[in-house]
C-alpha cells in the first residue's frame, strides 16, 4: 500500500470515528432526555399520590366530624320522651286535617 491509500484510509477510519461519536451522542442525548422524562413522570407520579393521601385524610377527618354531628342528633332525638313525639304527632295530624285542600 502506498502512503496515499494509507493517508486515505486513516481519513475514512477518522470520519467512520467521528460519525460515530457524533451517534453515540445523539444516544446519549436521547436516554438523558427519556430518564428526565421517566424522572419527572415518577415524581408526578409521587406528587399525585401525596395529594390523594392527603385528600383522603381531609374526607376521613370531615366524615367523623359529620358522623359524630348525626350521632349527636340521634341522641338528642333518642332523648326526647315517646309521649311529647306522639303529642307532637296529634297536632300536626289536626293542623293538616283542619285546612281544606
Amino acid at each position: 500500500m502506498s502512503l496515499t491509500s494509507l493517508l486515505l484510509e486513516e481519513k475514512k477510519a477518522m470520519l467512520y470515528v467521528q460519525e460515530a461519536r457524533e451517534k453515540a451522542q445523539r444516544i446519549l442525548q436521547e436516554a438523558e432526555r427519556k430518564v428526565e422524562e421517566i424522572l419527572h413522570a415518577t415524581q408526578s407520579a409521587e406528587k399525585i399520590r401525596e395529594e390523594l393521601e392527603s385528600y383522603r385524610r381531609e374526607v376521613e377527618k370531615e366524615a367523623e366530624k359529620i358522623l359524630r354531628e348525626y350521632e349527636e342528633k340521634a341522641e338528642k332525638i333518642r332523648s326526647i320522651p315517646e309521649d311529647a313525639i306522639e303529642k307532637a304527632a296529634e297536632i300536626i295530624v289536626e293542623e293538616v286535617l283542619k285546612h281544606e285542600f
